[in-house]
């Protein structure tokens, strides 16, 4: 079960950054920045949701064909509702189109600097000698 703890800290962390982002944007008088970052970072959120609790049925299934169809299936559902949704904000310019994009990076940017951290914290265990802690 410490994948849930790891979901779950992924997503805590990814809200954290958007609602910095949104809340300096809407400071500088960014709302439609704002906006975008919130809805493309809450659709992250969403999607990576569907994401995990996908691969978890993925792996209780023993078909592989059965699989191999459910997962196709929960691909062309997310991405699709992606497509709708910045179709969606394209049609509005109360909520910035490049803004939403970023908010959409928002959980690969979480990921991908919680395993650079870990990388660096684990190099800087190399360089200390042992008994110099």
């Amino acid at each position: 079960m410490e994948y849930i703890q790891v979901q779950k800290q992924i997503l805590t962390r990814t809200l954290v950054l958007i609602m910095v982002l949104a809340t300096s944007a809407f400071i500088f008088g960014r709302t439609p920045a704002a906006y975008g970052v919130l809805v493309g970072g809450i659709l992250a959120m969403l999607n990576f949701r569907l994401l995990a609790l996908g691969v978890v049925r993925l792996l209780e299934n023993t078909d592989p064909n059965a699989a191999r169809v459910q997962a196709t299936i929960r691909y062309a559902i997310r991405y699709s509702l992606t497509a709708l949704v910045l179709y969606t904000i394209s049609l509005y310019p109360q909520i910035d189109l490049l803004a939403a994009a970023v908010g959409l990076l928002l959980v690969k940017f979480v990921i991908l600097g919680g395993a650079a951290a870990a990388f660096l914290r684990e190099q800087a265990q190399l360089l200390i000698p042992p008994g110099k802690e």
